[in-house]
């Protein structure tokens, strides 16, 4: 495949996984928002802003971490399928960008096991779980073993 035919595809895949995300917003409703819920876990306001966020994550994993940092209490419906979207297509199809990752887990144990949650998720689909698949047990490299394994169990 030419890098021309490539990049074309990773774009259509893109803006496929886009519109796919905002169908799921009509069908997984946002975190509830009990009075309780306000308080300690994620406002409605809060839960507009992550969903925002969400829909414009780069396709990075600083991106993917800062959205984490501010928003990881929201994680729940259409949020969360956009988080396990976004970490799938890095997982899929920017494994060049590991590294990156594991500098950031080095310091955050709670974002690893994010990221494993998520790379395990109902979203994967078969071909996007024989890809992950290919590179956690042929490319992962021998400081991101023990990241490789862990999705692994989860999941894949």
């Amino acid at each position: 495949m030419t890098p021309f035919l490539f990049l074309m595809k990773l774009a259509i895949n893109s803006y496929i996984n886009h519109i796919l995300t905002a169908i799921l917003l009509f069908c997984f409703p946002l975190p509830a928002q009990t009075e309780l819920f306000q308080v300690e876990a994620c406002p409605l306001e809060m839960a507009k802003q992550a969903l925002e966020d969400v829909l414009s994550l780069k396709q990075d994993w600083e991106s993917v971490y800062h959205s984490y940092k501010r928003f990881s209490r929201c994680d729940d419906g259409a949020i969360s399928q956009g988080y396990s979207d976004a970490i799938i297509r890095l997982l899929e199809y920017k494994w060049d960008q590991l590294e990156e990752l594991l500098k950031l887990l080095a310091n955050d144990k709670d974002f690893e096991d994010f990221v494993v949650r998520h790379a395990s998720s109902e979203a994967v689909t078969a071909k996007d779980s024989e890809v992950i698949m290919q590179n956690l047990r042929k490319r992962c490299p021998g400081e991101g073993k023990r990241l490789c394994q862990a999705i692994i169990r989860a999941g894949h």
